[in-house]
């Protein structure tokens, strides 16, 4: 365990018999093991191997939270790469996991990247329906209320006003997102 190895020191401590004394601490290291190689994973950017590993991480584990977030921001990088390659419906249910994310991660860096990605997804929007779900996805983003990630999205509404105005039917959630960000930032 203390060498990383942790593949060998699972298998060494399930060997340890129920009925041992040293049970019990075995079977604490063996629970820590999921975290360290998550971690160690997460580290050198095997994003997949870090989210295999992190997802068995124990609620009660004292580094839950650090896990939980190393597992979000695998997923987002993986989620991420998936969207940039994918197309069509895929690469918007895609981009709404992408966006969930970053929201949950509440990362200014990561909220903006998304904020610019649902951008030129505007840009190429086919539809009202469409629009309708990339504003919706903006305004999960601007629930942080980080005035940089808010400028970015008014300019991105802004740019595309006509083209958003053009859609009666997002016409009024338009609108109200662009009056609750310059309210916000006032």
């Amino acid at each position: 365990y203390d060498a990383r190895d942790y593949a060998l020191a699972a298998r060494k401590f399930r060997k340890i018999p129920t009925s041992s004394d040293l049970y019990p601490q075995a079977l604490r290291v063996i629970r820590k093991i999921p975290y360290q190689r998550g971690r160690q994973a997460y580290r050198q950017k095997d994003y997949e191997l870090a989210v295999r590993e992190l997802e068995k991480v124990y609620s009660d584990y004292p580094e839950y939270a650090k896990a939980q977030e190393m597992l979000l921001r695998s997923e987002y990088v993986l989620l991420h790469r998936r969207y940039e390659t994918s197309a069509g419906k895929e690469r918007m249910e895609v981009l709404g996991m992408v966006v969930e994310r970053s929201v949950k991660l509440a990362d200014s860096e990561l909220l903006l990247t998304s904020v610019n990605d649902i951008g030129e997804e505007l840009d190429a929007s086919s539809g009202s329906e469409q629009t309708e779900a990339l504003l919706g996805l903006m305004e999960q983003t601007l629930a942080s209320k980080d005035p940089v990630l808010m400028d970015q999205a008014l300019k991105h509404l802004l740019t595309r006003f006509e083209q958003l105005n053009h859609h009666s039917a997002v016409r009024p959630r338009m609108f109200q997102m662009i009056g609750s960000i310059k309210l916000a930032t006032m």
